[in-house]
């Protein structure tokens, strides 16, 4: 009987060595089912439809990635002999991805109720901040009640120096306020109506962001933090932490990793 993908992959995930060692067998028969005019071989096209009926994920450019490291002689036949350990490679691969994307989430969770925690200890240091801050709004507001502000008057009402918000705090503010996403856009208003609710999950998401760095984490975690926090300070114009990264910033910092073997 030949194993199906769903079963491949059941296999992969098992801890047990038999399980493991079968994987192998598994594979060549996936390749025979796969190879219905009996030659020996699949061309690119076979061989990429198979790659998908695995469903681990995979992008297009990693399936062109893998079709051409399996067809490393671009002779458009790729063998069982090439497949195979290209094959193991991917299980493996796919194996230790859901091991920590598991244990990540675990993290997170038990961050998430000590996040909760602490917030709620220092609700009344919180109130104190939002009531600083709200006195501001509504000093700067001439709107007669409307509750907005022009954009840069919003910012300098969050620096309010008896609020003492750190710059993280202020940058992920407004990142979830209407009218821009970081302090450099000082144009338009900005409605300072669910300010409260705002700042309440901001301030969960710091607690939540303290949590995490105090857990244990891996060399190749550290290594990382420490590039992104580099990458912020550099970024920012003060050097200070932005609290946040774009994505082309991730994507940058990701691609000059070389020495990380990512």
């Amino acid at each position: 009987r030949t194993s199906s993908s769903s079963e491949i992959l059941e296999s992969a995930m098992a801890d047990d060595a038999d399980a493991m060692r079968s994987i192998d067998n598994d594979l060549m028969k996936m390749f025979a089912q796969a190879d219905t005019a009996g030659l020996g071989y699949l061309t690119p096209k076979v061989f990429r439809d198979m790659l998908e009926a695995l469903e681990l994920g995979l992008s297009p450019y990693q399936m062109a990635m893998l079709t051409a490291e399996a067809d490393a002689g671009e002779t458009g036949k790729i063998y069982y002999s090439a497949f195979v350990p290209i094959g193991l490679k991917m299980l493996y691969s796919y194996k230790a991805k859901l091991s920590a994307e598991k244990k990540w989430e675990i993290r997170e969770q038990e961050a998430e109720v000590e996040a909760e925690e602490r917030s709620h200890n220092l609700q009344v240091q919180l109130d104190s901040t939002i009531h600083e801050i709200e006195l501001a709004f509504h000093a700067a507001d001439v709107t007669s009640g409307l509750e907005v502000l022009p954009r840069d008057a919003f910012i300098r009402c969050l620096k309010e120096p008896r609020a003492g918000l750190p710059r993280t705090e202020i940058n992920m503010i407004l990142s979830r306020m209407p009218g821009g996403k970081n302090m450099a856009d000082t144009a338009g208003t900005t409605s300072y109506k669910d300010f409260r609710s705002v700042m309440q999950e901001v301030r969960r998401q710091t607690m939540k962001r303290m949590v995490l760095n105090e857990m244990p984490s891996s060399t190749l975690e550290k290594h990382l933090v420490t590039l992104f926090d580099e990458w912020a300070k550099k970024h920012s114009t003060d050097g200070s932490d932005l609290g946040y990264m774009p994505a082309g910033g991730i994507h940058e910092v990701m691609s000059h990793a070389t020495h990380l073997n990512l």
